[in-house]
């Protein structure tokens, strides 16, 4: 009798050895029963009885040569399954569902680049969000349904959309994630030295302006620090870890943020040299998109326009300061975008003065990491150095 392969039985300490008939035995079990062998399809099933410790067989190739087996766990006894019908050239048959918790479900990278999908609702979106091409999302989300079975999204000519199911494994795969960055936050904390990668993201104009060239200090200071700096609009995820720090206009309403106010941002109304010579029912005016509105530079741009026409819309202040100083209309600028351009002046307005609170935000689990506090202390300085006349 030739020994063809070892499967587990569904108890821990049991197993089944497939025999094919007509061959000399391979090797002897000392626990084989003494029962009548059952058959099934022509081949014998021998079933060993229970023990702690089974004796299996190290490879097919050893089994075949009639090579003694060495003594394997139960728990290594899947490694040797190559082929569960044990008949060269046939196609394996498909494991049981006993034997697919010995390996992982699914790739999680292909599980993050469907999230991302689910959360842009484009796939040009995810590949920003990922900074990957198109092409590689869709890839990484076919292996995924692959992977689990199941279509998670509608291909449609013009988008894709996600399926009953994937929108079911979005809604788990989103407390995954979530799970999967607190480990890994949980562990960067741990880390005392100052040598690490740290990213800051900003409003635009902040980032460019005012912080890119103070950055250089402290690179300067500690060159261990592998600094990324983000000009973005949308407020990133902290707790995704889309950056470590951020400078925001607003309080965060985010439980697990810590932030603290750094300072306040004076605003001014600027315009070209010699554009309020034009009589003042023929200003224009340059605002952020009507979406805008509610901010509180905006209100306060309207509330001076009083129903006179905005002219160009822009939510880039160096797109406003640059229209402002080709003649365009008046902007409402922070001190610090406007005040060194000698293309605009700041119109002298009888009205209350416009200022923002800066707060600087960090999630909680990584304020004590030492290289983010090096760079938020660093921040905070400078913001204070050069506001500190706007406090009140």
């Amino acid at each position: 009798m030739k020994i063809v392969t070892v499967c587990p039985a569904a108890e821990a300490d049991t197993a089944k050895v497939v025999a094919m008939p007509g061959s000399k035995p391979a090797m002897t079990y000392a626990s084989m029963p003494s029962a009548k062998v059952p058959r099934h399809k022509g081949r014998i099933l021998i079933k060993l009885a229970p023990r702690r410790t089974l004796t299996s067989i190290a490879s097919m190739n050893a089994a075949r040569s009639g090579a003694c087996a060495r003594r394997l766990s139960h728990d290594k006894m899947s490694s040797v399954m190559k082929n569960s019908t044990g008949i060269p050239g046939r196609e394996p048959r498909k494991h049981s569902h006993r034997l697919r918790e010995f390996a992982p479900m699914f790739d999680w990278n292909d599980m993050r680049h469907f999230i991302a999908l689910a959360e842009a609702g484009t796939l040009s979106g995810a590949a920003r969000k990922l900074q990957v091409d198109h092409a590689t999302v869709a890839r990484r989300i076919g292996a995924l349904e692959h992977a689990l079975g199941e279509t998670l999204v509608d291909r449609l000519a013009r988008r894709w959309r996600l399926t009953d199911a994937g929108r079911d494994v979005a809604r788990v795969a989103e407390g995954m994630q979530a799970q999967a960055h607190a480990l890994e936050r949980a562990v960067r904390s741990r880390q005392t030295g100052a040598r690490a990668r740290v990213t800051v993201s900003a409003p635009p104009a902040f980032a460019s302006v005012f912080l890119a060239s103070r950055f250089a200090e402290l690179v300067s200071r500690h060159p261990e620090i592998e600094l990324t700096l983000l000009g973005t609009q949308p407020m990133i995820s902290l707790s995704r870890q889309e950056a470590d720090i951020a400078v925001r206009l607003t309080q965060p309403t985010e439980p697990s943020y810590v932030s603290r106010r750094i300072g306040s941002v004076p605003y001014g109304l600027y315009a070209a040299r010699g554009y309020i010579s034009r009589p003042s029912d023929e200003w224009r005016f340059i605002a952020y998109h009507s979406a805008l509105d509610h901010v509180p530079e905006q209100v306060w741009l309207l509330d001076f326009a009083d129903g006179r026409r905005i002219g160009f819309r822009s939510n880039d202040l160096l797109s406003q300061l640059a229209a402002a100083r080709e003649g365009m209309g008046i902007a409402a600028l922070p001190h610090f975008v406007a005040a060194a351009d000698k293309g605009v002046i700041e119109l002298p307005v009888d009205r209350e003065k416009l200022s923002r609170d800066i707060y600087l935000l960090v999630h909680m689990d990584m304020r004590r990491q030492a290289a983010v506090r090096l760079v938020m202390d660093f921040i905070a300085e400078k913001f204070t150095n050069d506001f500190h006349d706007n406090e009140q």
